[in-house]
């Protein structure tokens, strides 16, 4: 898989900042941080403009494909627009209670 830089990091950060505060601007960005936010997209059930950014097949169970880099540009260019940012503020809710998963995805090492 392609390395997350540093921009990177830093949008996919502010997209989280969103959903759970300031704090989650010292969080570390891993693919495990994708695969999170995907399923928390998929659960939300609101976002088909992001869950269209991931090529087919794909299966609503397991959003591993999150983690690749078109999908990640995508998803980050989506969500760090006014369109996409209204989606965030609809997800915080659920982004809380599924809060667990992003705390797993911190710690990952891949």
């Amino acid at each position: 898989m392609d390395q997350i830089d540093r921009n990177e990091a830093n949008q996919m950060r502010s997209v989280l900042e969103v959903i759970f505060g300031m704090q989650a601007l010292d969080w570390p960005v891993t693919y495990a941080t994708y695969e999170a936010f995907g399923k928390l997209v998929v659960a939300s059930g609101q976002n088909l403009n992001a869950i269209n950014l991931i090529p087919r097949p794909f299966s609503f169970s397991s959003p591993y494909k999150w983690s690749r880099q078109p999908v990640r540009q995508g998803v980050l260019a989506f969500f760090n627009s006014p369109e996409g940012q209204s989606y965030l503020y609809r997800m915080k809710s659920l982004g809380l209670k599924k809060r667990a998963d992003f705390e797993k995805a911190r710690s990952a090492v891949y």
